[in-house]
């Protein structure tokens, strides 16, 4: 009788703090929590199937396109031998960066999978696959390489605050894990955003972006030095307000980018009332 040998995926949630800048090399911070956690488990079979109690039709389609893309990296029919179950996933548009660990997560499993059972070899002796094969077939970092870096190496992450011309991925400018009793409460409002506070993603977030006018030197200057002057050294340093203290002013910041399009740092009135009330 053939034994299942299931490999299971385990990743945490991104909370992206800012963006440095509107256009390449982009660049922020943020910080990968424990849960909400996305779950992928995949085991051998004859052919594609994926099932699960989170799978949704959004995953479908995600999973459609990461199984294109490693079928063109590997030399192999799209339909794969494997059979892929969502255990669980974080709800999309939230902030927690669930569309890239999820594609991540899926990538590494089926890749993973794949790799095990003979169907491919790649740059690891083991039955491990790298990291630059995973982050291909899951297409991610476009922008902000926050939660990428964080799949990986988990802890608070800043990226792309040095200016690259050469078309590379940003690599990460620091790495830092956070201590263990700090917390991270997640408020998510009970109706939908109103005046303004419109979910924004896909085609018309990239239309968002090109409409934005050009950072200035000197506002990007300041939050680069905002990271590096009072967000790091925070962390290292375990000065729990100033870090909170730090995370709000970084934020605001980052957030008066993208004023043209959202009519302050805050995207409506709702989350602005939110934001105003939690900091008083």
């Amino acid at each position: 009788m053939k034994q299942e040998n299931p490999i299971r995926i385990v990743t945490g949630a991104r909370l992206h703090f800012g963006l440095i800048d509107v256009s390449p090399p982009f660049g922020g911070c943020g910080v990968m929590l424990q849960s909400p956690a996305t779950i992928i488990q995949t085991t051998s079979s004859d052919r594609w199937t994926e099932w699960g109690e989170a799978h949704t039709a959004a995953h479908q389609r995600r999973l459609q396109a990461i199984r294109q893309r490693i079928a063109c990296q590997h030399d192999l029919s799209p339909s794969l031998p494997v059979s892929l179950e969502v255990v669980s996933a974080s709800s999309p548009h939230q902030g927690l960066g669930s569309g890239t660990q999820f594609d991540l997560a899926a990538s590494e499993a089926i890749l993973q999978r794949l790799k095990t059972d003979g169907h491919f070899e790649s740059g690891c002796a083991d039955n491990t696959v790298l990291d630059s094969e995973i982050i291909q077939a899951a297409d991610r970092g476009r922008r902000s390489l926050v939660g990428t870096h964080g799949y990986f190496r988990g802890g608070f992450i800043a990226e792309g605050l040095t200016t690259r011309t050469d078309g590379c991925l940003n690599q990460i400018d620091a790495q830092l894990p956070l201590p263990p009793s700090w917390r991270v409460a997640i408020c998510l409002p009970d109706r939908p955003p109103g005046s303004s506070g419109e979910l924004v993603s896909g085609d018309a977030e990239r239309s968002a972006f090109q409409r934005l006018p050009p950072v200035s030197s000197q506002t990007r200057d300041q939050l680069i030095q905002q990271v590096i002057d009072e967000l790091i050294p925070a962390i290292k340093h375990e000065r729990y307000d100033q870090f909170c203290d730090a995370v709000f002013q970084f934020n605001r910041r980052s957030g008066d980018l993208f004023r043209d399009v959202q009519g302050g740092p805050y995207n409506g009135d709702q989350i602005t009332d939110v934001v105003r009330r939690l900091h008083a």
